[in-house]
């Protein structure tokens, strides 16, 4: 994405130029509705990300599932031998 908004050095008669102030501003708008287009695109992949980050499980919930699985191998391990 190239902007050039340079304006070429007033004329020597002292006037004020700007005479392309038209094209300039045509060019403006032009970039404006890419910029638009970009945020819209960013907005749209930072709700989906947003929305997966919501679905990770917190540090707590794995570290008791963790536990929870551990103390029922352990249980079942002890449950067999002493059936053995």
């Amino acid at each position: 994405m190239s902007l050039n908004l340079v304006h070429s050095s007033p004329p020597p008669d002292g006037g004020g130029g700007g005479g392309d102030i038209v094209a300039r501003v045509g060019a403006l708008e032009a970039e404006v509705k890419l910029v638009r287009g970009d945020l819209a695109g960013i907005k749209e992949r930072l709700a989906n990300i947003e929305g997966r980050l919501a679905n990770l499980p917190t540090t707590f919930q794995m570290l008791t599932w963790f536990v929870g699985v551990a103390m029922g191998l352990t249980g079942l391990v002890f449950a067999i031998a002493r059936t053995v």
